[in-house]
């Protein structure tokens, strides 16, 4: 499905060349969402002129009754926000997607597992064997 995107950029004016980065930006997020029933993103753009930043918060609603992937970051520059914030609601998506009943396990053996694969202990008498 298509994402639905929103931009609230408060009071900000945006550079063609912003515009681009950040369509680009969620572009990248939009193919990870195909699955997903109506995903829809709004990035908010807050400036902070006092300390040079732009603070980005960016919203991902997973569907009608999905769950929701929130993410704030700050940068000196407007694509350094965009990339950190859009990144991090990428893990969070992957996290988010890990969880689910029908997810593999990211190859993590199970506690069953590995006490299978333990190394035993080896007794003083076997030591002594092996030295001589």
């Amino acid at each position: 499905m298509a994402l639905g995107k929103k931009a609230e950029t408060r009071d900000m004016v945006l550079t063609e060349v912003d515009r681009r980065r950040i369509a680009h930006r969620l572009q990248l997020l939009e193919q990870r969402l195909t699955h997903y029933p109506e995903p829809l993103v709004t990035v908010r753009l807050t400036p902070h002129p006092t300390e040079r930043q732009t603070q980005v918060d960016p919203r991902v609603r997973l569907g009608p009754e999905g769950a929701d992937l929130i993410s704030h970051h700050a940068a000196e520059t407007i694509d350094r926000a965009v990339a950190l914030a859009i990144d991090d609601v990428l893990c969070r998506q992957e996290h988010h997607h890990s969880a689910l009943p029908h997810a593999a396990s990211f190859g993590a053996p199970s506690r069953g597992e590995a006490r299978e694969h333990r190394r035993q202990p080896v007794r003083k008498e076997d030591k002594h064997h092996e030295r001589e």
